[in-house]
């Protein structure tokens, strides 16, 4: 993991030159959401259905952090999940479920610098991979970051698809599906990218969030959903960038 003074745009470059095989995070890494906190996607759906699923919030989180104790769901075992709490329709379930995919597809915009690192493992012919928790099926997440701009990636590891996340064994399957000489990986996430990469001997590097750069100037997130929003919309324009100072 590379340390303050290694943390350049250059240093990265360079890891990545002496090594074969190297795999990015998707979310606060390639991408970024417009909205500070990830389930404020939650409070935007819930906002919306306030009136036919009242309690949408609190029953679409849950869902998912109850579910995902033993394995990675679905979104559409996330989706049942809720439906039995709130007792609502097939047909609403599907709709909600629907506009949430769709609201992710609004709110996220690619970290224009990590994506230029990105096509930069491609043109000096790396080997290159993405490793990503997520919930959604590989489908619908590779049509939206293709959406995006993020092509020409080698394969694409989706811990739904695993059924196991990447502080389980989501790192170990891709593994042992490359083979490679040498691995580096790239996100932002301790937990999730850093600890588990490197308890299998891969080198990486962490990537500052754009929130983390911008609290480290001393601002706090609202605890009001539409500031906090304008607060997202500010950050992913003015540091968009995990290199900005």
């Amino acid at each position: 993991m590379a340390d303050e003074k290694n943390y350049t745009l250059s240093a990265l470059k360079q890891l990545i030159d002496s090594h074969e095989a190297i795999s990015f995070d998707i979310f606060d890494t390639l991408v970024m959401r417009k909205v500070y906190f990830n389930h404020d996607v939650f409070r935007i759906v819930g906002e919306k259905y306030k009136a036919e699923a009242p309690g949408y919030f609190n029953a679409r989180f849950n869902a998912e952090r109850e579910l995902s104790k033993t394995r990675y769901p679905y979104i559409e075992e996330i989706y049942d999940h809720l439906a039995e709490r709130l007792g609502i329709s097939a047909e609403l379930k599907a709709e909600i479920m629907n506009y949430e995919i769709e609201v992710e597809r609004q709110v996220i915009v690619v970290r224009e610098d990590v994506v230029d690192v990105f096509n930069y493992c491609k043109q000096t012919g790396k080997r290159v991979y993405i490793v990503s928790d997520m919930y959604m099926h590989q489908s619908d997440l590779e049509s939206i970051i293709n959406n995006i701009g993020i092509v020409g990636y080698d394969k694409i590891f989706v811990s739904s698809e695993y059924d196991t996340s990447k502080p389980q064994r989501l790192f170990e399957c891709y593994l042992n599906e490359i083979k490679a000489g040498s691995y580096l990986h790239v996100g932002d996430s301790l937990a999730c990218d850093i600890i588990p990469s490197t308890k299998l001997g891969m080198d990486n590097f962490r990537l500052k969030t754009s929130a983390e750069i911008w609290e480290g100037t001393g601002e706090k997130p609202s605890e009001d959903l539409n500031e906090r929003r304008r607060q997202a919309e500010f950050i992913a324009e003015r540091y968009n960038s995990p290199f900005s100072e």
